[in-house]
């Protein structure tokens, strides 16, 4: 099945690169971890206890990707595209970051880092620092009106090492880039940090192509470190490091990167939200930002997620709970008009992505920080799972389309001169 898998995944890549001349796209980012994750599990992880990955899982990715991508091509067939030449291109690479005011946005990072700092020094102070490795700790940093404050600077941060990119002199932007995303992996949320990276890797690509190798590995390799890094650090504020193998960290990071496919499995055997409306769970995907201020204001929320029950995903005690994108959506036990409903919804998906990236990349003087944030969110973490019913990418996706814009030399607001 694997095979065959791959050959449709690397075709649908190539056809959408020919029309986009972008390997960093919608189709491309869903694809290619199913495509990784897949294989590595089912003929090397399930040797380490981890259970295989079913044909009809691989079944399921298969024909969904293969409706995405003909949403995808519909859109793209029928836009009409103008090409500049790739010298145009790399002079916009060049020169985009003239159009900011690069020392003001510094100096608001630097706020707010700052304020971060102090915040979480002062949770040290009163609490002590085992406290950091509490469950009650995680996410303490994003919470409350500073917290709102620090993921302003969400969509700064990659801004910064781009600046750094183009000018290795400005050391300074580096040094906050390095200081923003520790603070995000202080945060103890594990796609808070790694977001930031993906974030990172994808607004550098989405600006300048020639840093998609580099950056791939640098961002896999960062990754992998984080996650071992967050939980690390939290036994050793417990003082149990030393009695965790390594083989309990190299268990627990593919649980983390494909135990979602692996829980897929139970969407054909016992079932997973069976009898739930494909309509439910898109609300459950649209309304977080919505139903934050509907529970303050008249404490009630729009199809509320639930969150699924935990089950081994090996023989190794490994547990998830987590289905990927495609599999929340899918309709478990469902019947025919179910399935229907669902290749509709998929294929739909696929042009409204789609139109979102090709509308975003027609604005070539403004850097792409909202539809990096949305391809990081909304498009390659689907395979980890679902994080838009959180509320904080969808606040991250806010700040991505209006923060950069007060640093923007052409908008008028004399907020920051």
């Amino acid at each position: 099945m694997y095979p065959f898998l791959l050959l449709v995944g690397i075709f649908m890549i190539w056809f959408e690169y020919r029309i986009n001349q972008r390997i960093i796209n919608v189709v491309s980012l869903l694809i290619v971890p199913y495509l990784v994750i897949i294989p590595i599990n089912n003929y090397y992880m399930v040797k380490n206890g981890f259970y295989e990955i079913s044909e009809s899982v691989i079944t399921m990715f298969i024909v969904s990707s293969a409706l995405f991508f003909c949403g995808s091509i519909i859109v793209d067939l029928r836009k009409q595209r103008r090409r500049n030449s790739v010298d145009a291109e790399r002079l916009y690479n060049e020169e985009i970051l003239n159009y900011y005011k690069l020392i003001p946005m510094f100096k608001y990072v630097v706020v707010v880092e700052a304020v971060t700092i102090l915040r979480a020094l002062y949770v040290i102070a009163t609490h002590g620092i085992t406290y950091l490795a509490g469950e009650e700790f995680s996410g303490v940093l994003t919470s409350g009106i500073l917290g709102h404050i620090f993921l302003t600077i969400y969509p700064l941060i990659p801004i910064m090492f781009y600046a750094w990119l183009k000018d290795k002199k400005k050391i300074g932007f580096f040094v906050v880039t390095v200081i923003g995303v520790a603070l995000t992996f202080l945060t103890f949320v594990k796609y808070h940090s790694i977001g930031m990276l993906v974030y990172i890797y994808l607004l550098v690509c989405l600006e300048d192509h020639k840093y998609v190798k580099k950056g791939t590995i640098a961002v896999t390799v960062g990754a992998v470190v984080f996650f071992i890094g967050n939980y690390f650090i939290g036994f050793f504020l417990r003082g149990v490091s030393r009695s965790i193998t390594s083989q309990y960290y190299f268990n627990h990071l593919w649980n983390y990167l494909g135990g979602s496919l692996i829980y897929d499995n139970r969407i054909f055997e016992s079932g997973v939200r069976v009898g739930i409306s494909i309509f439910y769970k898109l609300g459950s995907f649209i309304f977080p930002p919505v139903n934050v201020f509907l529970n303050k204001l008249f404490g009630f929320t729009l199809c509320p997620h639930e969150t699924q029950p935990h089950y081994f995903v090996g023989t190794n005690r490994e547990v998830g709970n987590v289905t990927d994108a495609f599999g929340y959506l899918y309709p478990s036990h469902g019947e025919f008009i179910d399935l229907l409903c669902y290749g509709t919804v998929i294929l739909l998906l696929g042009m409204l992505f789609t139109f979102i990236y090709n509308r975003a990349l027609k604005n070539r003087y403004r850097i792409h920080c909202n539809l990096a944030a949305f391809l990081t969110f909304f498009v390659f973490f689907s395979f980890f799972g679902t994080f838009y019913i959180n509320f904080v990418p969808w606040e991250i996706l806010l700040w991505s389309a209006i923060i950069p814009m007060i640093f923007d030399k052409r908008v008028r607001i004399r907020i920051f001169k």
